[in-house]
């Protein structure tokens, strides 16, 4: 029977990252795994050559340059920007809310704009003092476009329910 310093189980980013830094420092690591992959659940796969995220979207971010290095010296990385998308009324607006979101919405192109924009919304409701979460949303950060384009009105599934689901229809 082999004798092993450390053992890992699972090879996901976490214990793949942790096996191969353990290995290198000279320790002997058995690490388990039930897939046939490493990576755990960040896996592309090409169909057609389209690159599909096989276990749905994990995306590896890091500011830490070192980090960094190290997994793309174990790793063929696809560049990925993160743009989701809510469909609303027959458009596609940008998620979560940004520039593009509230250019797409009235036509404004500088924070000051729109930020205008929205105080503008939100002085049309008249909410002076909140009553309930939705209020406050309205009037310290939505207003009455930008609340109906999330559907954010309380009659719904929750919040992050709604956006999913709108994403996926």
């Amino acid at each position: 029977m082999e004798k092993y310093d450390v053992l890992i189980v699972g090879a996901g980013l976490s214990g793949a990252t942790l096996a191969r830094l353990l290995t290198d420092a000279g320790k002997k690591v058995l690490v388990l795994e039930k897939r046939d992959e490493v990576g755990g659940n960040v896996r592309t796969d090409l169909v057609e050559g389209i690159p599909v995220h096989t276990y749905g979207p994990h995306i590896f971010h890091t500011s830490d340059e070192k980090a960094w290095k190290f997994f793309n010296k174990y790793a063929e990385v696809y560049p990925y920007v993160n743009t989701p998308l809510a469909f609303y009324k027959g458009k596609y607006y940008h998620m979560p809310f940004n520039m593009n979101t509230f250019h797409e919405l009235w036509g404004v192109n500088t924070p000051e704009e729109a930020k205008a924009k929205i105080e503008e919304e939100v002085a049309k409701e008249g909410i002076k003092e909140p009553k309930n979460l939705e209020e406050r949303l309205y009037r310290e950060t939505v207003g009455e476009r930008l609340q109906t384009t999330a559907r954010l009105d309380h009659q719904e599934a929750p919040a992050p329910l709604r956006i999913q689901q709108q994403l996926l229809q």
